[in-house]
């Protein structure tokens, strides 16, 4: 594998029978065709929600996944699942940060699935996840793409409010992420991060309380890796803290990986390195990665 993390065991697996139940909700939608994509099928049952495609772009729509809610409680268990076909062009994104609160009894379980074929451009930009103080989140990414076909993943962390003190004060996260193009596996990560067992250290977090991701796959995004590259180090001098760009296995696209202090200034990293991705594959992005 060409990107890998270490955790015990399967993370981010689904705890066989939680102590407290939450609301199970799921998001689903499909969108094909190109100017303008199309939602063909949707559904959703609370605590999600999905909106009406918007067009603030004009030819990428753009899906919100709402969540009504204050934030995800323990047992809560959500699902995501998106497609996009037939050359859609398709932003997914969230109407705000996702806020994982205490969780005393039992965690909190979020899949998402994403699922790009026919030449389509699926972006999965949701607003970072912020761990309370006693939190306990597992989370899993699936996502399939044809070789034709183009995905942009970001994922980012922050460990607290940072703002209120808090700082690696959660009980437990685990995440899993695999990506698959053509069915071969290009990105697969496993890890654990437990403060009150083990203090995060800087093989895992660099120190730092935001860490953020992104992952691009697709035709172009191999030859995106120098300009990446290029972007991502104009933005370090001025950050506390670090990054760095990776190409994937096979040439299938490249990975972004940062650790600093604030989620500002692991935003700003990402999103040099998403423009030189998104402008790369389907044109200069009028809107920002996190508005």
């Amino acid at each position: 594998m060409s990107v890998q993390g270490v955790g015990r065991g399967e993370a981010a697996a689904l705890p066989e029978q939680p102590a407290i139940m939450g609301m199970c909700g799921y998001a689903r939608a499909v969108v094909a065709g190109a100017a303008p994509p199309r939602l063909v099928h949707a559904e959703h049952r609370a605590p999600l929600a999905l909106q009406r495609l918007l067009r603030p772009e004009p030819d990428v729509a753009h899906l919100m996944v709402l969540s009504p809610t204050g934030g995800v409680l323990q047992g809560d268990e959500l699902d995501v699942d998106v497609t996009a076909r037939d050359r859609a062009t398709l932003r997914v994104a969230t109407q705000s940060a996702t806020r994982m609160h205490a969780s005393p009894e039992t965690g909190a379980y979020q899949h998402v699935r994403l699922r790009a074929s026919g030449g389509a451009y699926l972006e999965h930009l949701p607003r970072p996840t912020i761990l309370f103080d006693g939190a306990r989140l597992a989370q899993r990414y699936d996502v399939e793409a044809d070789g034709d076909a183009t995905v942009v993943l970001a994922d980012a962390l922050v460990s607290g409010r940072l703002r209120r003190g808090e700082r690696y004060g959660f009980a437990s996260f685990a995440s899993r992420l695999e990506i698959r193009v053509d069915g071969e596996p290009v990105v697969v990560e496993a890890g654990e991060m437990a403060p009150g067992r083990c203090v995060p250290g800087p093989v895992v977090t660099a120190g730092q309380p935001a860490v953020a991701s992104l992952y691009a796959v697709g035709p172009a995004t191999a030859d995106l890796v120098a300009p990446a590259q290029a972007a991502v180090a104009e933005r370090v001098a001025a950050l506390d803290g670090f990054a760095g760009v990776t190409p994937l296995r096979n040439r299938a696209g490249l990975a972004v990986k940062v650790a600093a202090s604030d989620r500002r200034s692991a935003q700003a990293v990402l999103e040099a390195a998403w423009r030189v991705v998104r402008t790369g594959a389907i044109g200069p992005p009028p809107v920002a990665l996190w508005p």
